[in-house]
Formats: C-alpha cells, structure tokens, sequence
C-alpha cells in the first residue's frame, strides 16, 4: 500500500481502496431471489435465441472478455480456449464459455458463444452458483479455475489447473484466507473427473497434499504454434533489446526490471527495453513514466497475438521474470520458438521448459539477479547465440500439434463426440 501511496499520491489511493471495499460489500450481498429470478430468465431467454447445439462442451473461466462483453482480453489463458474450441470442432461438438458479468450478454469470438452471466460482478462464488444454476447442462464442463468447480460441479466434468496460484506472498499472509482457498482448490479438485494441468509444479504439490487427488492428474504442458514463431536473424542489428512480453503486473515480475532501468539504462547506450502487454493500473502510471522519462529507449505497447512473432523477431533478450502465480509461460514458449535467450525465475512451471544454461538462464526472482544475468546476456553475445540454438531445440517437446493429440485423447475417453 505505501508502494501505490506513492507513486498514484493521496486521492487516487483513495479511490482505490474505495473500490476495493465496494467490490467487498457487493460479493457479501445476499442475492435477492426475485433478482436472482429475473437474471436467470434474461439469460436464458438470450441463451435459446443462441445455442441450439446438441454436442455441446462447456468452459466456465472468470473472464473471456472484460466483465461488460466489449474488450477480448486476448491472454494466453484465452488463447488456449480458442485452441481448444479448434480441436472440439473438429470432433463435431461446439464450444460455449460463461463468465462473470455486470450484466448479461452474449458475443461470439472465433466462433464461440461466449456468455456474460450476470454475476454483479467480479465474483467466483456467484458464477459457480449461477452456472449450475442457469445454464442448460452439456455433454461436458471444463473448470478453467481450480476454484471454479466447488462448491457446485457437474459431471462428466475436468478441471484445467494452469499453475499454483496460490503462492502469493500477500496471500500467504491471511492465514484465515490462505486456509479457506486451500480447501476450495482441494474440494474442486474431488468434484471432478481428471485434473490437466499444464505443469510438473501442481502435480508435484497435489501428491504432497493429497496423494490420491493426484492420480486425477494429467500433464499437458502449454503449447507454441512453431509455423508462427521462429527465428529470422536480423544482420548489423547494434542496438539489444530486452523484451517484456507480459501483462505488467506485480506476478509476472513488472516491479523487479523497473527497479533497475535506471542502472540498466546508466550502464549501457546501445540497449532499450519493450514492453508489450495489457499493464494494471498502478504499473500502468508507472510504465507511463518511464517512457516519458526515457524517451526512445523505454517503449510500452499491446499487441494482437497474431502478432507476437513479429515483436519476438525484434528482440535479442526476452525476460519472464514472474514472482508467483506461474504455469507454462506461453510466453517463454514463444520466446524460445523464435529463438531468443530468455531469463526466467525458478517459480512455477518454468521449470519445465528452461534448463539453466543450456536453452535459458534461470535466477531467482529478484531485482539484483535479473540485473546480473541482463549485464551477462549483454556483455556476451557467444552466450546468447548458444542459448538461441538450444532454444528452438528444446521448444519442439512443446509443439502444438504434440498438444492437441493429447488433448484429443483426453476427450475422446470422457465423452463421446462422434455420435
């Protein structure tokens, strides 16, 4: 809180906590049944004019796009639906998503009908009950969120784990919150079928947890597209240039680089820093900042997906330097296929795609790290060239077909989609 103090100042801290406990005081609100009445109606009066499907799979993810239907959040947890929307079509099924909504609505993205439920809200325990509640059951339920199914589930139904979620550090310290979310993951861990997760990491603490919860589990680590991301040298290129490919936030490591811009920056004249990502709000004044004060050498921009490779091929270092929250970075896949050299933190998934020095470098997740391995990858360009070389050997375990036939396997053993 001191951090936002200041750098927002006075009144815009003030409308941030303001925020922040209405958005409390409305997800402690008792739904009023005639309201409750009038919501359900309103959606399924929107849902028949829409849905007439008989082979249907079902997503439920707290967001798709933002929470009134207009902005496609277009992340890689949105990424892998449309993915999986591919595959499931071509199984002769059709793919819906239902998320949270300050009202209902309906859009169809790529194909997919994609439902705003209106849950007042940003609110996980009201979409549970209204998805269960409201919509027409379907051949299968995928929970995008461990917490997504429980208390309420259906079956057959799976669960996508996309990384331990719960390794916050401002999380760990309610330990009454900490307490209740640990027994919401394992609840919806026992409400459903199989379990895919897209890293060794949650696995790993599932069968320290609850062994038996374990055997539910499937590994299916993300995907990379190697007909859209690869490498195309750029001769008498003097200037390096370190990319940020993510959504700048406190998780994926926003705060550690712009610690050490200023010596980055004093230290080198031949580098610049990219960001490119959606940022949150107080990384967002300050990403602001940085390009007004570093004119030229800091840039900040958001790129459609389709797009990626394009920013990849521009870049000579790539960082993935994520605190907490961490699967199997679509991002670091991304980097690799187009074969940067790429500096990642030992948190969550990342482990499973970067072997230290040999396709990546790999620190813990802090600023001195980062600021010792970016001064390595910069002063030593033999380093990058071996790491850019294993890269694109390394990233073929994680092609995109690889993963479709395993998600191909998975469906076809829970429900029958050729009828």
């Amino acid at each position: 809180m001191y951090r936002y103090f200041s750098e927002m100042g006075l009144s815009n801290t003030i409308v941030f906590l303001t925020n922040k406990l209405w958005k409390w005081i409305r997800s402690k609100t008792p739904t009023n049944p005639q309201i409750e009445k009038f919501r359900k109606n309103d959606f399924l009066n929107l849902w028949k004019e829409n849905i007439s499907e008989k082979q249907r799979i079902a997503v439920v993810v707290s967001t798709f796009y933002d929470l009134n239907g207009r902005d496609y959040m277009q992340g890689g947890a949105e990424r892998y639906i449309v993915e999986l929307s591919k595959i499931i079509h071509t199984l002769g099924a059709s793919l819906e998503v239902y998320q949270c909504g300050n009202q209902t609505w309906h859009k169809i993205h790529e194909g997919i009908h994609v439902f705003g439920l209106n849950t007042n809200g940003y609110n996980i325990k009201r979409l549970n009950e209204a998805y269960h509640d409201w919509v027409p059951k379907p051949t299968l339920s995928i929970y995008f969120q461990l917490l997504l199914a429980s208390p309420k589930f259906n079956t057959p139904s799976i669960c996508v784990s996309h990384g331990v979620d719960w390794d916050a550090h401002w999380l760990q310290k309610d330990n009454s919150k900490y307490t209740n979310l640990i027994h919401d993951v394992l609840s919806s861990c026992k409400n459903v079928n199989i379990i895919v997760s897209v890293d060794t990491n949650t696995i790993n603490w599932l069968r320290a947890t609850d062994y038996d919860l374990s055997e539910k589990c499937v590994y299916i680590p993300n995907f990379v597209d190697l007909n859209k991301f690869n490498l195309i040298k750029k001769e008498g290129k003097e200037e390096v240039t370190i990319l940020f490919p993510r959504r700048l936030t406190d998780a994926r490591g926003f705060w550690l680089i712009q610690k050490i811009i200023p010596d980055l920056l004093s230290r080198y004249e031949n580098i610049s820093i990219e960001f490119c990502g959606k940022a949150e709000k107080f990384e967002e004044v300050e990403v602001k900042k940085l390009t007004e004060k570093y004119d030229g050498k800091i840039k900040w921009y958001d790129t459609a997906p389709d797009k990626m490779g394009e920013v990849y091929q521009n870049a000579d270092i790539v960082i993935i330097p994520t605190r907490y929250s961490e699967g199997t970075s679509l991002s670091c896949l991304e980097a690799l296929a187009s074969g940067k050299p790429v500096i990642v933190t030992n948190v969550g998934g990342l482990t499973d795609i970067v072997l230290a020095e040999f396709n990546g470098t790999m620190i813990e997740p802090n600023s001195s790290e980062l600021f010792n391995s970016i001064c390595r990858l910069i002063e030593n360009p033999n380093l990058r060239e071996k790491l850019s070389a294993n890269a694109l050997i390394s990233v073929q375990s994680f092609n995109l077909s690889l993963w479709q036939n395993r998600w191909i396997q998975i469906l076809k053993k829970y429900i029958n989609l050729y009828e």
